[in-house]
Parts: structure tokens; C-alpha cells; sequence
């Protein structure tokens, strides 16, 4: 087993316990219905996740040569991506959820095609389903408001 491999699943483990131990300590100020898990179910899951993938990758084989962790392109395309998320978040403060969102999901099926060459109108297309399925899903459904951002706050 190589080093990395070894510091990611204990540090893994530890975040996991943590966030299990911080998560303990969260209380709702309200329940929707009897037996609700209230805010403490997602991060719950996640942190679970978390420590058991943090356990497979502490036990895993390590029978690859090692490489390089990311080549130079793919750091280019990783701080790219980081860059996108930032734009997005400041997109959302302003102008809400729904058009950064259609904006963010088509620059990200453009950078993740690669070689593939899917039409315009295809990523135009899940671009806006997916971003107005996901806004009425959460302001219909599950009753969340979504950011409407500064600019159109009246």
C-alpha cells in the first residue's frame, strides 16, 4: 500500500468520526412530521460514506506502479473547474439559482465532452431541463426556497 493511500483513508476515518461527532450535536429547530430525521440525515449519510470508502482505499491493494497524481493538463482543468465553481457561486449571489445554473451545467458538459463532440443544441437542451427540473424539485417538492439573488430582490 503506498503512503497516499494510507494518510487519505485514515484521514478519511478521522473526518468521518468528526463529522459523526458534530453531527451528534446538531438540533432541529422544528419537525416536519413524527420520525423525522430533521438536518441530520444527509451529512450523516455523507459522513458515512466517507468513513467506509475511507476504510476500502486504508485496506485496498496497492498493486499499480506509482504515477503522477495529475499531469499538467489536468491541473490546468482542475484549477478551470475550481474557477467555474467560483464564478458560479458569485453568479448565484447576484442573479439567483436558475440562469447561472443553466450557464454553469452547459460550460461544464462542454469541458467534460472531451473528444466527444455532442451537439449544441443537445448541452443547450440539458443545460435548462436540468436546471428548471432541479429548481422546481426543490421549490415544489420539497418546499426549499432557492437564492433569487441580490439583483432581484425587490
Amino acid at each position: 500500500m503506498s503512503k497516499k493511500n494510507r494518510v487519505l483513508g485514515i484521514a478519511s476515518i478521522i473526518l468521518s468520526i468528526v463529522a459523526f461527532i458534530l453531527i451528534s450535536q446538531m438540533t432541529a429547530a422544528f419537525s416536519l412530521a413524527e420520525g423525522d430525521p430533521g438536518p441530520r440525515l444527509f451529512p450523516a449519510i455523507a459522513a458515512a460514506v466517507i468513513g467506509i470508502f475511507g476504510i476500502i482505499v486504508l485496506f485496498e491493494k496497492d498493486d499499480s506502479e506509482a504515477k503522477e497524481f495529475l499531469e499538467k493538463s489536468q491541473w490546468g482543468r482542475l484549477f478551470l473547474l475550481y474557477g467555474i465553481f467560483i464564478v458560479y457561486a458569485v453568479l448565484v449571489w447576484l442573479l439567483g439559482f436558475m440562469y447561472p445554473s443553466i450557464l454553469m451545467l452547459f460550460i461544464t458538459c462542454t469541458l467534460f465532452s472531451g473528444q466527444k463532440k455532442i451537439p449544441l443544441w443537445i448541452r443547450i437542451v440539458y443545460a435548462v431541463v436540468l436546471s428548471v427540473a432541479i429548481t422546481y424539485a426543490f421549490q415544489r417538492l420539497f418546499a426549499v426556497p432557492m437564492p433569487k439573488g441580490i439583483l432581484f430582490k425587490g
